[in-house]
């Protein structure tokens, strides 16, 4: 009887636990979800941030490779990852953006900029510098955007972080 009460209170605790992650995940989601929506708002993207990958039909890129863990759409200038959000094992979003285009706009930077004035207008939006160099790195609510090239900006890539939380070998 007391291995059964032993065992009981340890699945207890498990439960409690892992209710409280469930929690923090959702919060954290949605703050993902805020940042994104205020990115879409405010920047001129090949596709909204988060948007299904139901309504991304191969035939209309250039390129489609369905990979392990994301759909990869390959656009002229352009790349749009697909990943499971807000954890790997829920539907497939736009989670990843990556161009050297000059028509795309994020927050008013775009390719060919001096990355000094991509930064300071980044930083404008309450980004926060995370590293310098070739490939500059700014993050804000998690969500982080690398500016490639030496003194001009030649690839944005904006980046949603996926929670990989199935364990499944990949």
């Amino acid at each position: 009887m007391r291995k059964v009460a032993v065992y009981m209170v340890l699945v207890m605790l498990l439960l409690a636990g892992c209710t409280r992650i469930e929690k923090i995940t959702n919060a954290d989601a949605e703050v993902l979800r805020q940042t994104a929506q205020e990115i879409n708002e405010a920047s001129t993207l090949p596709m909204a941030l988060l948007t299904s990958n139901a309504q991304a039909n191969p035939a209309d890129y250039e390129d489609y490779i369905p990979n392990y863990t994301s759909f990869d759409y390959y656009g002229t200038d352009y790349v749009l990852c697909f990943c499971g959000f807000p954890t790997d094992e829920d539907g497939y979003f736009l989670t990843e953006i990556t161009w050297t285009g000059e028509s795309y706009r994020l927050y008013g930077v775009k390719v060919g900029e001096e990355k000094a004035i991509a930064a300071e207008l980044m930083q404008l939006q309450g980004y926060t510098l995370i590293s310098e160099g070739y490939m500059m790195e700014l993050e804000k609510n998690g969500v982080t955007v690398r500016l490639t090239g030496d003194t001009a900006v030649e690839e944005v890539r904006v980046h949603i972080p996926t929670k990989f939380t199935s364990g499944n070998l990949y």
